[in-house]
């Protein structure tokens, strides 16, 4: 991750693909990659839209948003305290204002976890059905973690079998490993 936005505005001989598909899986990595987006409003009004890039545990996400000065960056990912994130959102999401015509956005992505290309466009309406949904199904998961941690937590105390303190112990470790996946515990916790 060396180059800048700089560089990558004003180099035409650096060799953006195009990518065909909708997910696409770079895998684990220590490059850094750059994402061109060019986008078209083809409305007269400002389009306010989101855009989400779906992995919650990347360390490093930046959108470079055209502006009349050149363009400005907004930060995302799990390197930055949560309450700094451009949207409250368990995944990287940016807000976008697009005024009409055709527009051309950057996204910095640099991790060493497995990077994938899972970015979906969204109105805010849509992302919060989303959102609902998934927070719903996690805290029933979570919910039933919780008391199954409980309950095997009183057989160990009063039984005195330690295969119960092993299980215990087995599903706080898968609970927090699905919290550090889904982002839950990047929000509620550290």
């Amino acid at each position: 991750g060396r180059l800048t936005i700089n560089d990558i505005t004003t180099r035409p001989d650096l060799p953006f693909q195009t990518i065909h598909g909708k997910d696409i899986n770079i895998g684990y990595t220590r490059s850094a990659y750059w994402v061109r987006l060019t986008i078209e409003n083809t409305g007269n009004e400002i389009l306010n839209w989101l855009l989400e890039y779906a992995q919650a545990y990347a360390h490093t996400v930046e959108l470079f948003e055209p502006t009349s000065q050149g363009y400005r960056m907004i930060s995302s990912g799990n390197r930055r305290p949560y309450n700094e994130r451009p949207y409250d959102a368990l995944t990287c999401v940016f807000p976008i204002h697009q005024p009409p015509g055709v527009a051309v956005y950057y996204l910095h992505l640099a991790s060493h976890n497995r990077i994938a290309l899972i970015l979906t466009a969204w109105s805010e309406r849509a992302l919060h059905a989303r959102q609902l949904q998934e927070y719903i199904l996690m805290w029933f998961a979570y919910a039933f973690l919780l008391a199954m941690i409980l309950y095997n937590f009183v057989l160990f105390f009063f039984i005195k079998e330690r295969s119960y303190l092993f299980f215990v112990i087995f599903l706080f470790t898968n609970l927090i490993f699905l919290m550090s996946f889904d982002g839950t515990g990047f929000k509620y916790l550290w």
